[in-house]
C-alpha cells in the first residue's frame, strides 16, 4: 500500500491505497524482460536475448537478437537508431538496416548508454574513460574522442544526459560535464561540478521529476538537483541496507501512476523491493507472489515505460485510512 497525504480539514491525515496490479498487455519470448525504451512514439522491449516492438495495439514483432547476458540493459535513442548496453556489447537497431552488433573496433564494453548533443555517450567498463559515437551513426566510432573522469581515482558506472548536463557517476564521485565545442571530445567537465559521493552500481540510477534520484555509495537514497544531494531514504532503511550483502546489483526506475511517482529500487541478490512516493515523501516495500502464493521477496517489474492508453479500467481499490 502507499500513503496520501489528505488536506488540511479532511478526517484523517494519511489515507492509505493498495498499490496497482499487474496485468497482461503482450508475451515477449520467454524472459526476462530486461529494459525498455519509447523511440518516436513506440515501444521497444529487450526480452530474454532478443528485441521487440509493441505496437499500440500490443502485437509484438521480433527485431533481432542475441543480445548477451541476462540482467538489465541500458537503452536510448538519436531519433532513428536505438542503441542497447549490457556491460558486454553494444548492439543498434534501426527501421532501414535493422538490428546488428557495434563491430567497430574503436567501441568498448559500457555499462550504460546515453544521447545528448546528436551523439551517443558511454562509460568504458572497468576505466574513467567516456568516450562517443560519430554524430548520429551509433555504429561508428573514433579512438581519439574520450576523456577521462579524473577528480578522484575511481571507475566510472555510468553516464547520465539530464536537461543538457552530462552526469559521470563513478564510484566514488560525480562529475558534471557540458558541450564545449572542442575537437574530437566536445564534451568536457565543468570546473568545480564535482559531487564527492559515489553511485552504488550502474543501474541504481533513474530520473523523474526534474531530478535525478540515485542509491549512493554510502547505502543512502539521495535525490540529485544539479551539484546537491538531498537524502530521502530514512535511518530504518539505511540500517536495512547496511546489512545487505551486496547492493551493486541495483535496478532503479520511476513510473506514475494516479498524479503519484514513484522511484523503484530493487536489489535482485537480496529479492527486495523498495518504493519512494515522491508526493508524500513515504517509502514502501512492494513484493509479488507466485500463483500458489509463495513471496518472492522482491516486486516482479524490472523495468517501467509510459507507452499507449490503457486498454482496460483500472478495478476501483479500498481505502484504508488511519
Amino acid at each position: 500500500m502507499y500513503a496520501e497525504r489528505q488536506p488540511p480539514r479532511a478526517k484523517t491525515s494519511i489515507a492509505m491505497f493498495g498499490c496497482p496490479g499487474i496485468v497482461t498487455a503482450a508475451t515477449l519470448g520467454t524472459g526476462p524482460l530486461r529494459g525498455m525504451h519509447v523511440m518516436d512514439g513506440t515501444l521497444y522491449a529487450v526480452s530474454g536475448r532478443y528485441l521487440y516492438s509493441v505496437s499500440s495495439t500490443h502485437d509484438v514483432t521480433q527485431l533481432g537478437g542475441q543480445i548477451s547476458g541476462s540482467g538489465v540493459v541500458s537503452m536510448d535513442d538519436n531519433g532513428t537508431e536505438l542503441g542497447i548496453v549490457n556491460g558486454e556489447n553494444g548492439y543498434i537497431w534501426d527501421a532501414t538496416s535493422g538490428f546488428r552488433l557495434i563491430s567497430d573496433t574503436d567501441f568498448h564494453a559500457a555499462n550504460t548508454i546515453t544521447f545528448m548533443d546528436s551523439f551517443f555517450l558511454f562509460d568504458r567498463a572497468g576505466t574513467g574513460q567516456i568516450f562517443r559515437s560519430d554524430q548520429l551513426d551509433g555504429t561508428s566510432y573514433d579512438g581519439t574522442a574520450f576523456t577521462t573522469a579524473e577528480s578522484q581515482s575511481d571507475d566510472l558506472l555510468a553516464l547520465k544526459n539530464h536537461k543538457q548536463v552530462l552526469y559521470a557517476l563513478g564510484k566514488k564521485s560525480i562529475e558534471l560535464y557540458g558541450n564545449a565545442g572542442a575537437a574530437n571530445m566536445p564534451f568536457q567537465r565543468i570546473p568545480g561540478a564535482t559531487i564527492n559521493r559515489g553511485l552504488a552500481g550502474s543501474y541504481g540510477l533513474t530520473d523523474e521529476d526534474e531530478s535525478l534520484f540515485m542509491l549512493g555509495n554510502d547505502r543512502i537514497a539521495y535525490r540529485v538537483n544539479g551539484r546537491a544531494l538531498q537524502r530521502i531514504s530514512t535511518h530504518g532503511l539505511e540500517a536495512t541496507w547496511q546489512n545487505y550483502g551486496t547492493v551493486a546489483d541495483i535496478v532503479a526506475f520511476s513510473y506514475t501512476w494516479n498524479g503519484h511517482k514513484f522511484i523503484c529500487l530493487t536489489f535482485p541478490q537480496i529479492a527486495s523491493t523498495w518504493c519512494y512516493d515522491i508526493a508524500s515523501q513515504l517509502w514502501h516495500e512492494r513484493v509479488s507472489h507466485d500463483r500458489t502464493g509463495n513471496s518472492l521477496g522482491r516486486w516482479r517489474a524490472n523495468c517501467a515505460a509510459a507507452a499507449y492508453a490503457a486498454p482496460y479500467t483500472p478495478l476501483t481499490l479500498p481505502t484504508i485510512t488511519l
